[in-house]
């Protein structure tokens, strides 16, 4: 029996690694549990933001402290290497964070928007959706 649950707990460690599994939610006390949602279109000549069509977000995530990001120079490359990247599945996002300032990314193309600026104190929980769109003309 003790065999089966070494083989068991290996087998998931691995998973996790190649998978990049992230808390559930459960364990954590300070960070961010919400959706991600991505979309694109037109984006002349008005923007009607009520209009846009948004979808949960597959793809890659990074957070970056607000410092690093505001500085001169920042470029999305720049800044991948100083966050932390986040492989999302189907908009699930969930990772604990230590307090700070944080901006929240998806790759090249989408623009942030304000909110997806965040300021957590020690043990704040977002759960507010963040959304993205990439605008395929202006």
């Amino acid at each position: 029996m003790k065999r089966y649950i070494t083989v068991g707990s290996i087998f998931s460690g691995m998973l996790c690694l190649l998978f990049s599994c992230q808390p559930d939610g459960a364990d954590i006390k300070t960070g961010i549990i919400a959706k991600v949602y991505s979309g694109s279109g037109d984006c002349m000549p008005v923007i009607d933001t009520t209009k846009r069509v948004y979808t949960p977000y597959s793809g890659k995530l990074y957070i970056v402290k607000k410092l690093e990001y505001d500085k001169p120079g920042a470029t999305l490359e720049s800044l991948k290497s100083k966050s932390i990247g986040l492989n999302i599945r189907n908009g699930e996002l969930a990772v604990a964070l230590k307090p700070d300032s944080f901006v929240v990314l998806i790759d090249d193309g989408y623009n942030p928007s304000s909110s997806n600026v965040i300021y957590l104190k020690e043990n704040d929980l977002l759960k507010s959706p963040f959304y993205f769109f990439h605008c395929t003309s202006y």
